[in-house]
């Protein structure tokens, strides 16, 4: 006789894979990459807020390697609501950027003291990786792609183990991981170059405040405005070369900026007295420079040029002053083709509106002893504004003047003060002196800023333009010449046209000292880290050319070289789609016969 079971007996309860705890070591594991993972965070988190992640981060470890010290269940609620006082505290908010990275530097260490089954561990795995997408909104570079991309493959292999009844060893995880990831690229790439392509890249989300990332120019100049950002290795912007292999001669290396033309005396501004002129066409272009400008975000719609453009890309326009605009401030990486004329003569043609406004004077600023110095040059020089320039310029090499960058503090009059007193200061000492008194003489004149120099990078053939290498010069209107460049600051430092500053400590410590330069002559050792710094950068730039900067035009480019410019928006989607399912299909039938082999 059969005897059927009873229905309504109670069964023991079974446990399924959700509600037991992963592995000790799994734990650790997922612990040490998270830390990885928040690491890059702490460069722009105050100091004990990366002091208190730590000791969360020591909290957990400690609960997984000692289960009795395991932190209780309300503890993660307490530190929560704590991390969110911190956050406003510093931040005043905890919307925007920064503010949002620090409440997710937070957040994550805190997530991981509560897990207590294996969903929170999952649960854990994919905040951990949406973070590691965050990170990418304002900083994509090739090295922190390459990182993330390993801490992402580690993160799989870690989910991989945790969903496993029977674990791996870690190499084979990970191994599975890689695999994982190796089967994605494929379809990974077809979307990445046939996906229609916005006209801006896809970061361009404006998430920082508009005073962060800015060029370290300015849209005024006053003594001390410049030799303030020289110790800055900040990038202001690549400029690679499109018809040549050499590298320029090192006093052709202007890259135009602001252009000033008003002073009270103290400040030079682009205030203009006598309103807006027409600019005057270029009279004579030669030796052109093709160059593709990998300008970084400066919040302003200056492109620096080298001076002076010629031909200039679409969405940007020459100012009267020759200095090249976008037509809207920069906010994000951008890119311009431009060609520029290193050989040049600016038309000899002057509005009287632009004679007038290169010819003001500060009132109440203009001493007796400016007027004599200007009178005995013109005495001199016959009168001849060319020979009046040269007499300026060996005044300055030849009367003990220095060029320093801690030059005295200059308050009721700067210019009077610098000319005749202390006679030491930095290149906008001497481009704003020189320029008012070729004023006073009666020659047209103005105030030009921007950058001189680079750092050329022979493996990938540009030049990378630091915040240190901001200058300023003059310009001078010649009536058979136009406007000429004049660079004061060569009469009194040469070195400076030809050799980097080297800004250390002992120039900045208090003392009036000449400037230093960077010295041609290196160790072994040096030259070798050169080596591999421009290697690296070298790479980072083609990174930034052709993955970030991959836009409408590229992908036009491309498109044309495989044979597929027929595609549109609309078409290239259902290419996509179509690819998509073969793609699918493929793996799919290799899938299904691996398994049944």
């Amino acid at each position: 006789m059969r005897i059927k079971p009873n229905k309504h007996k109670l069964q023991p309860k079974r446990f399924g894979i959700d509600d037991q705890l992963p592995a000790k070591a799994l734990l650790l594991d997922l612990g040490i990459v998270l830390i990885g993972i928040s690491l890059p965070l702490f460069m722009d988190l105050p100091v004990f807020l990366i002091i208190y992640i730590i000791l969360i981060y020591t909290l957990f470890f400690i609960g997984v390697i000692s289960p009795k010290f395991k932190s209780p269940v309300w503890l993660p609620v307490v530190l929560m609501m704590f991390s969110i006082v911190l956050i406003i505290k510093y931040y005043h908010t905890i919307s925007g950027y920064e503010a949002g990275m620090a409440l997710f530097a937070l957040l994550l260490p805190l997530k991981i003291l509560e897990i207590h089954k294996r969903r929170d561990f999952n649960i854990t795995i994919n905040i951990s990786l949406f973070l590691v997408v965050l990170q990418f909104l304002l900083n994509q570079d090739l090295i922190k792609a390459l990182y993330m991309l390993f801490l992402s493959i580690l993160l799989f292999g870690i989910l991989i183990q945790a969903n496993r009844v029977n674990p791996l060893p870690r190499k084979v995880a990970i191994i599975t991981s890689l695999r994982i990831v190796g089967q994605a690229l494929p379809l990974m790439l077809v979307l990445f170059v046939l996906f229609p392509r916005l006209n801006q890249p896809l970061w361009n989300l404006q998430l920082r405040n508009n005073s962060q990332g800015q060029t370290g120019l300015s849209d005024s100049m006053s003594p001390g405005s410049i030799n303030s950002i020289v110790n800055s290795n900040v990038i202001a912007f690549r400029a690679k070369l499109q018809n040549t292999t050499l590298p320029l001669a090192r006093n052709l290396l202007y890259w135009r900026g602001p252009v000033f033309w008003y002073t009270n005396g103290h400040r030079w501004t682009t205030k203009r007295l006598y309103g807006f002129f027409p600019r005057a066409p270029l009279a004579m272009q030669q030796s052109p420079v093709e160059y593709q400008l990998i300008l970084e975000p400066n919040g302003k719609s200056w492109v620096l040029a080298l001076d002076l453009p010629g031909k200039i890309p679409e969405n940007t326009k020459l100012d009267v002053d020759y200095q090249l605009l976008s037509n809207a401030p920069i906010y994000q990486r951008a890119q311009f083709l431009i060609t520029s004329f290193t050989n040049y003569r600016t038309s000899t043609t002057i509005s009287p509106q632009e004679y007038a406004a290169a010819l003001q004077l500060p009132r109440f600023t203009v001493t007796d002893r400016m007027l004599n110095l200007v009178m005995t040059w013109q005495r001199q020089a016959q009168n001849d504004p060319r020979a009046v320039v040269d007499t300026a310029l060996k005044y300055f090499s030849t009367q003990n003047f220095v060029y320093t960058l801690n030059p005295p503090l200059l308050r009721h009059n700067p210019n009077d003060a610098f000319l005749f007193e202390t006679k030491a200061g930095f290149c906008e000492h001497y481009a704003g002196a020189f320029t008012l008194l070729m004023r006073i003489a009666g020659i047209p004149s103005r105030v030009v800023t921007g950058y001189l120099g680079g750092e050329y990078n022979e493996l990938g053939n540009y030049y990378l333009v630091r915040q240190s290498h901001a200058h300023a010069w003059s310009e001078v209107w010649l009536a058979d010449s136009g406007w000429v460049r004049i660079d004061p600051t060569a009469a009194v430092a040469p070195e400076r046209i030809q050799r980097d500053i080297l800004a250390d400590a002992t120039e900045l410590s208090g003392a009036i000292t000449p400037v230093s330069f960077i010295s041609n002559d290196s160790s072994i050792l040096w030259q070798i880290l050169g080596k591999a710094s421009r290697l690296t950068d070298a790479l980072n730039t083609r990174w930034h050319m052709w993955v970030l900067g991959y836009d409408q035009r590229q992908q036009s480019l491309v498109l044309e070289f495989l044979g597929l410019n027929f595609l549109d928006n609309y078409s290239s989607i259902i290419f996509i789609i179509i690819l998509t399912f073969i793609f699918s299909t493929i793996v799919a039938f290799l899938y299904s016969r691996k398994q049944s082999v």
